[in-house]
């Protein structure tokens, strides 16, 4: 199965509000604990970050097309 991959930082509100979203999601619905969430620090993999076309974390690709952006 394909990963769906999370952009966060450490410390970013936004980013542990989506983590808190996708835990009480998972602990909701079992069926979606099928899915493989790949969690990445921007700083740790700027690399990969920045092959990534997106301003603001979290942000969320899937077969490197954003399905998600953090808007404030």
């Amino acid at each position: 199965m394909r990963e769906i991959e999370i952009f966060y930082l450490t410390g970013c509100p936004y980013c542990n509000n989506a983590r808190k979203a996708v835990a009480e999601l998972l602990k909701e619905d079992p069926a979606y604990q099928a899915l493989s969430l790949k969690w990445i620090e921007e700083n740790e993999e700027a690399d990969l970050a920045n092959s990534r076309d997106y301003y603001r974390v979290p942000s969320l690709f899937y077969q490197g097309d954003k399905l998600y952006e953090c808007a404030p």
